[in-house]
């Protein structure tokens, strides 16, 4: 058959079309032809400052394990990196340990904020409630221990506590018509580092600050109940602080109006004791 020159021509465009589509249908069926990602792509998924949204990750994706909760303020105590003695107002003290732990004596007065941290030890020198306001500690570390009166008074006998951040010895308190020595504790605490505190609780002179037990002890902090109402005033204690012989005398449980700072400025500036060391609620002494 005789093809016209424009009829072959048109045959040939015809031909030459089919190819071309053959072609394009074939390159598109091939694998790995996706567009490479921009950098502009690549530096928004490496920019941590984005917000992150939901993200849906394969099953074959490795999975990176998260980080552990911060411990609760129960487990892990928020205490200063030094150890320390704060006075919170009436009979009240709290200590650092050198290793962190908090020991509370006596908890009734003071700020809310002072009881912030978490509780290791509770000491109760006995049960007036001027002295035992356990609900003051509402944090307190997993094993928290409370030792009261009770525990620490054995008929004639006094325990020895110790919780290896702290050796607790209870001595006489007492010796007045309301402080029977036989319920009522004073507390010798001393940290891993040798400083003693000695908390009196309420009581007037004991046998053992006359007979040189606690001179003994070589105290560094002693806490003297000095009220003059129900317990020794501010002479009787410095008579005592003398027999004692701490290298701080710090006059406490002044005040008897169980209201405000409960704490008589007035009465610390009379209190005579040698090595006279005032502490007003609040203050709180690093312990070197």
């Amino acid at each position: 058959m005789v093809l016209g020159t424009r009829t072959l021509a048109q045959v040939i465009t015809a031909f030459v079309l089919v190819s071309v589509l053959i072609a394009l249908a074939a390159c598109a069926s091939q694998p790995g032809t996706s567009a490479p990602k921009s950098s502009d792509a690549a530096v928004s998924e490496a920019d941590s400052s984005a917000e992150p949204g939901p993200v849906s990750s394969p099953s074959s994706a490795s999975t990176v394990p998260a980080s552990p909760p911060s411990p609760s303020a129960a487990s892990a105590p928020t205490a200063a990196a030094e150890p320390s003695i704060m006075y919170l107002g009436q009979a009240s003290v709290r200590i650092v340990t050198p290793e962190g732990k908090v020991i509370y004596v006596d908890p009734y007065a003071g700020e809310d904020a002072w009881y912030e941290l978490p509780a290791d030890l509770i000491l109760v020198t006995h049960a007036h409630f001027d002295h035992n306001g356990l609900n003051r500690v509402a944090s307190r570390a997993e094993g928290c221990v409370t030792v009261t009166q009770d525990d620490a008074v054995d008929g004639d006998a006094h325990p020895v506590f110790d919780f290896g951040f702290a050796t607790v010895v209870p001595v006489q308190a007492g010796f007045n018509a309301l402080h029977d020595v036989r319920d009522c504790v004073g507390y010798v605490v001393e940290l891993s580092n040798g400083t003693k505190a000695y908390p009196t609780g309420d009581t007037s002179t004991t046998d053992d600050m006359r007979d040189g037990t606690l001179a003994a002890m070589h105290i560094d902090y002693a806490f003297w109940c000095t009220d003059g109402v129900y317990n020794m005033g501010n002479a009787e204690a410095a008579e005592a602080a003398r027999m004692v012989g701490a290298a701080r005398n710090i006059p406490y449980h002044n005040d008897t109006s169980n209201s405000g700072e409960m704490f008589d400025r007035s009465a610390a500036a009379d209190f005579a004791a040698p090595n006279k060391f005032v502490m007003n609620p609040g203050d709180e002494i690093t312990l070197k």
